[in-house]
């Protein structure tokens, strides 16, 4: 289940001074024309200019995948030889979709370094014999090397010189600080999971502009489960009593799920066979946002339309990163009677490139009155935030000079509208009011998606989900939270006349 992007409507008023001139004519609804310019000396600007667009960036064409070729990864390929390469084959046909016919191959697991430049077709990885690599260094591929002090820009690791990167794998990041630092872990050297590494290294690439998007689909596995910690005969049971208690899931019926033969090396790692189902994280990369989500959303589509998952339609797509909130501004300003009778008169003018509405609004008489505000949320704006972030957008109306009383808190009307009143009984002078529309990114009390479902506590208990997700997914929302960005504003200089 896919959470759409929560609004919240937080309003404010803040009263600071400053002055401004009078004038008049008949009242109207809204009349599009250059605001006359004030006789009193020029307000302030804006305590904040509306944002500046964002600089282009040029961005290299092409697409690489990473393939993790980790132990861990063998059972797909000998579970599900024909869903595993369709996966890699509607992965390519996405990118193809959206422009990326070039696509580079990299393989991870062999050695510390990706070895890219391989020409290979989705075919090439039913393969079980290929799947050795004793570690899965998926971070490695995010990270970036220390700064050279002799050099001004920080350089970039490989995943950036393409315009979108792609990684299928199965999210186990092994080699885990987890494995011997944690109560979990027992105190001993086995390898395991390390999701927090790559957190962290997809945390500070999201630094660098580039959006993060992860794919999770099941598909059908037979092979080896390796834990991240010493397995003993209760804990081995206690997985074969989860599977039993999965079996018993309607979306489950008919599949075959078991855990056997549990084993412990020389080496004192420790694993089972399992037969079932399990997930693939397919995580894209790329600076192009546009690119990102739309490549992610033609990939699930077509998973979907294949049939590829088991169970059928067990595929969830969720945005990480970015989550700056772009693409609000103000659309329509107008006033209205809120008390009195109608005897005041408002003139906007139109927007200037790159600037905000300017207006006068001439109070006639001791009546109160009342002005609306529209705003527009651009399509481009209006992102799944995960579970524990939401989007805020506030209008603050301040009074320059300071007026009590002369304009109250903007409150919502609801689909985007905001309404103040103006109290021309309390205008004794010439004063600007600003109305700045602002956005931020918060945490939200909104209970967490599909991941809590996918998500396993450890690596040996659950074989039909993904050690760690929900830590990984929420390490990645708590770097997201952005303080308020001015996004638009309106000045209205407020003159009174008779």
């Amino acid at each position: 289940m896919s959470h759409s992007l929560k609004v919240t409507f937080t309003l404010a008023t803040t009263l600071i001074a400053l002055g401004v001139c009078a004038c008049g004519k008949t009242e109207r609804s809204r009349e599009r024309a250059a605001a006359p310019a004030p006789s009193a000396p020029t307000p302030a600007p804006l305590a904040i200019a509306p944002p500046a667009a964002s600089a282009s960036v040029a961005l290299p064409d092409g697409a690489r995948i990473y393939v993790d070729l980790s132990f861990s990864m063998t059972g797909f390929p000998a579970g599900g030889p024909a869903n595993l390469e369709s996966v890699h084959q509607q992965v390519l046909s996405s990118l193809a979709a959206n422009g990326q016919q070039l696509v580079e191959y990299c393989e991870l697991g062999k050695d510390p370094v990706p070895a890219c430049g391989t020409s290979a077709t989705p075919m090439r990885y039913r393969n079980k014999e290929l799947y050795k690599g004793l570690a899965s260094p998926l971070a490695t591929v995010f990270e970036t090397p220390a700064p050279d002090p002799a050099v001004a820009q920080r350089p970039r690791a490989a995943v950036f010189d393409k315009r979108i990167s792609v990684f299928i794998t199965d999210g186990l990041e092994s080699g885990s600080p987890l494995a011997a630092g944690t109560p979990e872990g027992g105190g001993g050297a086995i390898p395991g999971p390390n999701v927090y590494r790559l957190r962290d290294a997809i945390n500070e690439r999201s630094k660098d502009g580039f959006g993060t998007w992860a794919l999770t689909i099941s598909v059908p596995f037979s092979g080896r489960i390796i834990p991240e910690r010493g397995l003993g005969k209760e804990l081995f049971k206690r997985a074969q009593d989860h599977l039993k208690t999965v079996a018993l899931d309607p979306a489950y019926q008919g599949i075959r799920m078991e855990a056997r033969d549990h084993k412990m090396e020389l080496n004192g790692e420790h694993h089972y066979y399992y037969l079932g189902p399990r997930p693939l994280l397919v995580l894209a990369v790329s600076q192009d946002i546009a690119l990102g989500r739309a490549f992610v959303e033609d990939l699930k589509k077509r998973l979907r339309d294949e049939k590829v998952s088991q169970p059928a339609d067990r595929i969830e797509s969720l945005e990480l990163a970015p989550h700056d909130v772009r693409g609000i501004s103000f659309s329509g300003l107008k006033s209205t009677i809120a008390r009195g009778e109608r005897t005041h008169f408002m003139r906007i003018a139109e927007r200037k490139e790159g600037g905000f509405f300017q207006g006068r609004y001439e109070c006639r008489g001791p009546a109160v009155g009342r002005v609306e505000l529209s705003t527009y949320v651009a399509r481009e704006a209006t992102v799944k935030l995960p579970g524990g972030l939401k989007q805020t957008i506030e209008v603050k109306a301040t009074a320059l000079p300071a007026a009590p009383g002369v304009v109250t808190t903007p409150s919502a009307l609801g689909s985007g509208r905001f309404a103040a009143e103006v109290d021309c009984a309390k205008v004794s002078r010439d004063t600007v009011i600003d109305f700045v529309l602002t956005s931020a990114v918060v945490r939200s009390e909104q209970a967490a998606g599909w991941w809590e479902a996918w998500s396993a506590p450890n690596a040996y208990e659950m074989p039909e989900k993904i050690f760690g997700l929900a830590d990984f997914v929420q390490g990645v929302v708590a770097t997201q939270i952005r303080p308020p960005v001015q996004q638009d504003a309106v000045r209205l200089f407020i003159s009174k006349k008779g």
